[in-house]
Order: structure tokens, then C-alpha cells, then sequence
């Protein structure tokens, strides 16, 4: 695809503010001291910078280029792929020019480089009216970042003039948070058949629980025969299904602690003289890490067929203002909570939100008994020592601390609870090679006994059925 070239302010060089200098100082000194070939010096070092410039505003530059970016969506650590063509649409040619890229969100804020002189269009040699850029990026961050646009550093022969040429638009690139295999946590497999009515009553809801009328083609099992006796007509359950597959993921959004410094914006020749600068923005390694175990999960328990309940501690800005939570069905594609990690950020802290709790709970009772994850990262004791409530109805509840040292959590509500502790280190590209458990076997073996009183209720309540 062919774009725009917009071209920006053409200016003088350090070298030709110095000839404009000599220059002047060279007639005045042939007025005082009456040579004549002083004035004619002093006269060509003055009209050289000043023809320079003028020739150059005429004689504009047209290059077009052809960007692939490829893919468009990505996860953190994956390869991006950028080739550029560019070809010269001018009747001359074009110097030799540095180039540089804009590459937000990845490790360098710019890749650079030198492109041969670009021949004219009149050149008969095809391949001398054309240029290629090629590089790959491998440090983007999670979120949605533009690569480009290419900006190409132009100077004329003499050094005289100096102009930055911007071609193309930006290309928006979407990162997914970096996915990990699960197989260390031992999630549980998905729920099914006489499996149903063993979550509704574990969940304490089996009086209470929602029905409507019983239409033709429902299952037999669906049929609550409590309620079918109080109403004289028939009766099934009508969210049987939710209660079956859900699960819950709580994310810490806590405000960090101490917020990464706010990076100021540089200029295009800020970034173009640069020299190669590899630093970036500060990265809040906590927070990434926590997303992207996160959204693992979810993506796991999806897979699965779990119907996925992903809720926030903290509000924080979204498009989905006023809300704390984010269901995916079973049955739905994946790919729209995946855009909603990737806008994941923490709460402000000059806001003072304080943690939904409240709302976690509600909808943590309305699902019923459920595989409970809690991603912790931030969020203070005394807030976090509330969700281990929630272990009453997670089969299983698992906590997993999300730091870069030692933590000072109290740990104690959440094992007299049942729930299995994990703690992995903020910095670790695979988080469950640094995996900790606290205390490892009598929180493993209550998971087991749990998952074996699930199992046999289960039986139980087929055989009543039946």
C-alpha cells in the first residue's frame, strides 16, 4: 500500500550557519580594508548555503513506501517481522540517509540504520530506484502499540541543509500477555453430567436455586423436583449450566506501591541522534507477571470448557467503566478478554479507590462452588485476607503471590482455608520454574480430599436420582 510523504522543515546546518558567518565577517572586513577578492569570497560563502537551500525546497523528495508488518497480533516474547520498500518517485536522486523506525513499547524506542542513495526515476536499473528495510522486534510489551512512522534523515552532499522526511502511517500491532503452560497447578478437568447437581448443592443453593418452567426437549436431570412439587408443575433448573462449568480468576489492581517514573516524550531528533540507546520506560515486572499468569489461566480453564469469570480488585480506566468483571462462555471465543488483558493496568493511587470486595463476594456466591485462582501482586493484608472467605466454595482455591523477594503476607487465613499458596518471582520468564509452596503438602493433601468429597457427592447425587 502506497502512503503519503509529508515533508518536514527544511533548515540549515551548524556548517552552513558557520559559512553565513565567515561570510559576513568577510564582506565587512573587505569594506574596511578595500579588497576586492574578500568581497567576492565572503559574497560565495554567503549565496552557497543560501542557493543549497533553495534548490532543495524546489527540488523535494517522493518516496513511497510498502510496509508488512507481520503478525498484527502477537503475545510478549513472540516475533514481530517489519519489511519496508521504498522507492524514489523523484526526478533525482537521494543522498545517502539514515532512517529510523518508530518502535513504541519495545526495548529501543527507534530502530535505525543508513540506506544507500536512492537513484531518480529515470534510472533505467529498477533495483537502484528501490530500497529495502528489514528487522524484527522481540522486546514488545504487552498493550497496543504502533510501529511506525519511518522518518529518513536527509542532508544534502555538502552538509548544508538538513531535512526529516516522514513516509507512511503507523501500523497498530496488538500484544497478548505471554501465555504458560499450566501443568504444575493440577487444575481440575471439567465438570460434567450428574457433576451438575453435586456443584448446586455443595454451593448450598439447592432450595434457592432459579427455575422456570419445564419445556419440551429439556433433560430429565434438569428437573428440580423440590420446586416441581411446591408449584404442581414442572420445573428445572435455570442455571444449571452457569454452575456446572464456572471458575474465577481475581486479579490484584491494587495501586503499586511505588508507581514507575513518568518518561518524558522525545523529539524526532532526540530519537535520531540517539546513537543506539537501548533503555526503556520502567516496567512494573509485578504487574506483568500477574497479568500474564492471569490470563493463563483463563485461557487454561477456557480450553478446558470452564466458563471463565475474570474479576479486578480495583476499578481502574477502561471502556468498560464501572465494572469488575469480565465472563467469557464457554462456548465464546477467546480473543475478547485477551484484548481486555492487554488494557489491564492498576488502579490509580491518588484515587483512592478501595477494593470491590463486596462485589468479588456476590458474584463469587452467585457461581457457587467453583476453581478459585487469586492472583495477588499489590493489594494490602488486610483487603487480601478477606478473599480467603472465598475458600468455602473453591474446589479448589489457589493463591499465587506474584513478587521479587521476600513477602510479608500473612499467610495463615488462606491455609486454614484449604487454599494451595504459590509464590512465583516477579522476574521470572517462566514463572513456575521459581514456583514456591507454602506449605506445600498439607495444602496439596486438602485439595485432595476435597476433590475426593466432590467425587463422591457426586455419586451420591446420581444415585438419588436415579
Amino acid at each position: 500500500m502506497t502512503t503519503r510523504t509529508m515533508a518536514r522543515r527544511l533548515r540549515p546546518t551548524r556548517r552552513a550557519w558557520g559559512l553565513l558567518v565567515v561570510g559576513l565577517m568577510s564582506v565587512l572586513i573587505a569594506y574596511l580594508i578595500g579588497r576586492q577578492m574578500l568581497l567576492l569570497v565572503g559574497l560565495f560563502l554567503i549565496g552557497l548555503p543560501l542557493l543549497a537551500l533553495a534548490l532543495r525546497a524546489v527540488f523535494r523528495p517522493k518516496i513511497e513506501l510498502e510496509r508488512t508488518v507481520f503478525p498484527r497480533t502477537i503475545a510478549v516474547g513472540d516475533r514481530l517481522r517489519v519489511v519496508e520498500e521504498l522507492q524514489n518517485r523523484a526526478f533525482i536522486s537521494l543522498e545517502p540517509v539514515s532512517y529510523f523506525d518508530l518502535t513504541p513499547g519495545a526495548r529501543r524506542s527507534a530502530v535505525g540504520g543508513v540506506l544507500p542513495s536512492i537513484a531518480g526515476r529515470w534510472h533505467p536499473n529498477a533495483n537502484k530506484r528501490r530500497r529495502r528495510i528489514a528487522f524484527s522486534l522481540d522486546s514488545l510489551l504487552r498493550g497496543v502499540h504502533d510501529v511506525g512512522p519511518l522518518y529518513l534523515d536527509n542532508v544534502d552532499a555538502l552538509g548544508l541543509t538538513r531535512r526529516v522526511i516522514e513516509i507512511g502511517e503507523p501500523v497498530t500491532v496488538q500484544v497478548w500477555p505471554r501465555l504458560h503452560p499450566l501443568d504444575e497447578l493440577e487444575l481440575p478437568a471439567i465438570r460434567s453430567g450428574g457433576d451438575v447437581e453435586t456443584g448446586i448443592a455443595l454451593a448450598g443453593d439447592s432450595d434457592d436455586v432459579l427455575t422456570r418452567e419445564y419445556r419440551h426437549g429439556d433433560p430429565m436431570r434438569r428437573i428440580h423436583w423440590r420446586a416441581t412439587a411446591r408449584s404442581g408443575e414442572l420445573r428445572v433448573r435455570q442455571e444449571e449450566h452457569h454452575a456446572e462449568v464456572s471458575s474465577i480468576v481475581i486479579l490484584d489492581t491494587a495501586p503499586t506501591p511505588e508507581a514507575p517514573a513518568r518518561v518524558e516524550d522525545a523529539t524526532l531528533f532526540d530519537i535520531m541522534d540517539a546513537a543506539g540507546d537501548d533503555s526503556q520506560a520502567p516496567i512494573d515486572h509485578a504487574l506483568e507477571q500477574a497479568v500474564s499468569i492471569a490470563a493463563s489461566l483463563v485461557a487454561h480453564l477456557h480450553a478446558r470448557g470452564y466458563e471463565t469469570e475474570l474479576l479486578h480488585t480495583h476499578e481502574w480506566e477502561t471502556e468498560r467503566e464501572g465494572s469488575a468483571s469480565f465472563r467469557t462462555a464457554a462456548e465464546d471465543p477467546i480473543e475478547p478478554v485477551m484484548h481486555h488483558f492487554m488494557s489491564v493496568q492498576p488502579a490509580d493511587a491518588a484515587s483512592g479507590a478501595e477494593p470491590l470486595l463486596d462485589e468479588i463476594q456476590s458474584r463469587a456466591a452467585r457461581i457457587g462452588k467453583a476453581p478459585v485462582f487469586v492472583v495477588h501482586r499489590a493489594m494490602d493484608a488486610e483487603h487480601t485476607a478477606q478473599l480467603s472467605r472465598l475458600g468455602a466454595q473453591a474446589t479448589p482455591g489457589v493463591l499465587i503471590l506474584v513478587a521479587e523477594g521476600p513477602i510479608s503476607l500473612p499467610l495463615q487465613p488462606f491455609l486454614d482455608e484449604g487454599w494451595e499458596v504459590l509464590l512465583v518471582h516477579a522476574r521470572a520468564r517462566n514463572p513456575w520454574a521459581s514456583m514456591t509452596r507454602y506449605p506445600g503438602e498439607r495444602t496439596a493433601a486438602k485439595r485432595r480430599a476435597s476433590a475426593t468429597t466432590v467425587r463422591t457427592a457426586s455419586h451420591t447425587a446420581r444415585g438419588d436420582l436415579r
